[in-house]
C-alpha cells in the first residue's frame, strides 16, 4: 500500500488535493486523508482510482500496510505434475492435462467454449 499526495494543478478551479491510500499498482484506493485533516477515512471496499492526467508524490513518512490486508495473498498458480505446456498460435502458453478417467482438458479459450481444441487433437 502507498500514500500518494496529489499535487495536480487544477488551474482556476478551487479543487483540494487530498492524500490517497492506494494499492502498490495504484489502481485501487482503500481510503483517503482529506486536505487539511490528519485522519484516514477508509472505504468499506476498495474502489478504482483514475490517475490519468493527475500528479502525485509518494509520501515515504507514512506507515502503510501490505496489499494483502485489503486484497488477500496473491494467488500463485502451480503447474500440475501431469500438465503439458503447449504453445498457442498467438504465442501464449497453455496447459494440457489428462484426468484419471483419460479425458483431456486445456486452458486455451477454444477448449473453454468447445470442450475440445487443436492442442488436444495434436496430442491424440
Amino acid at each position: 500500500m502507498r500514500y500518494l499526495q496529489e499535487t495536480t494543478d487544477w488551474g482556476s478551479h478551487n479543487t483540494p488535493n487530498h492524500i490517497y491510500y492506494v494499492n502498490d499498482s495504484k489502481t485501487k484506493m482503500v481510503g483517503y486523508i482529506k486536505a487539511g485533516t490528519k485522519a484516514l477515512f477508509k472505504f468499506s471496499k476498495p474502489m478504482t482510482i483514475d490517475v490519468r492526467g493527475r500528479k502525485f508524490v509518494e509520501l515515504k513518512d507514512k506507515k502503510a500496510e501490505s496489499d494483502e490486508v485489503y486484497f488477500g495473498k496473491p494467488v500463485v498458480e502451480t503447474k500440475p505434475s501431469n500438465a503439458i505446456e503447449v504453445q498457442g498460435s498467438n504465442g501464449k502458453v497453455y496447459l494440457l492435462t489428462k484426468n484419471s478417467s483419460g479425458k483431456y482438458s486445456c486452458t486455451c479459450p477454444g477448449f473453454t467454449f468447445r470442450h475440445t481444441c487443436k492442442h488436444i487433437q495434436d496430442v491424440k
